[in-house]
């Protein structure tokens, strides 16, 4: 683990420009300003799960970093992100991880295409995660958040950068990931976990690449 980083300024606003500053010279950042990830600010955010911050979920591409509970946390704090998304966090990035899935592939291949996240169940509705208009848009906060707090794993793990790791010619169509709920109320067939074998109360994250690649992969959210 890196040692913790100290930012000071003159006055607040200052010592946030100067943070922000400071961690996308690092390549830290994507490019958005960043919520500092203080010591309280993790801790809050790791009241959203009851799994130890030092668990591993996996190791993810390029550079096959270590992904903690408490990595999701820091970088969920980065993203904007609530407590309460944490579990949705946690099992993206265990699908991610799962051997089963190409990431190498998805994160640093020169098509510009992106990566997906679908999460169904009773979850969906409690975290206000919208899957009607404008669902791949601005103004919802989990959808935003939680594709951008997985996004920031990439990097910060994964030690993933354009032009470095990343060789989609273009960049990927958004600077963070896809995030959506499946709309079950308009849904006239079984809610799609329910065909992979899951039980309809259960709460999943199903990730997929989208436009060029077909690879998708099924995770069940703690």
């Amino acid at each position: 683990m890196l040692a913790p980083v100290t930012v000071s300024a003159d006055t607040y606003a200052h010592a946030m420009q100067k943070f922000n500053r400071v961690f996308l010279d690092n390549q830290w950042g994507d490019g958005l300003l960043l919520l500092p990830p203080t010591k309280e600010a993790v801790q809050e955010m790791l009241k959203g799960t009851s799994r130890s911050p030092s668990e591993v979920i996996g190791t993810v591409a390029p550079k096959n970093g270590i992904v903690t509970v408490e990595n999701v946390a820091i970088n969920a704090v980065m993203a904007g992100a609530k407590p309460e998304y944490m579990p949705v966090v946690i099992a993206a990035m265990e699908g991610i991880t799962d051997p089963a899935y190409d990431d190498l592939h998805v994160m640093t291949s020169s098509g510009s295409f992106n990566l997906a996240i679908m999460v169904t169940g009773p979850i969906a509705k409690e975290l206000k995660i919208n899957s009607g208009i404008g669902l791949l848009g601005y103004g919802w906060q989990a959808n935003s958040t939680i594709g951008r707090a997985v996004r920031l794993i990439t990097i910060n793990a994964g030690r993933l950068w354009p032009a470095v790791n990343d060789m989609a010619l273009m960049g990927r169509p958004s600077s963070q990931f896809y995030v959506f709920a499946e709309n079950q109320d308009l849904n006239p067939w079984p809610p799609f976990h329910v065909t992979q074998g899951f039980k309809p109360e259960d709460n999943c994250v199903t990730i997929s690449s989208v436009m060029s690649s077909p690879a998708t992969h099924g995770e069940a959210v703690p």
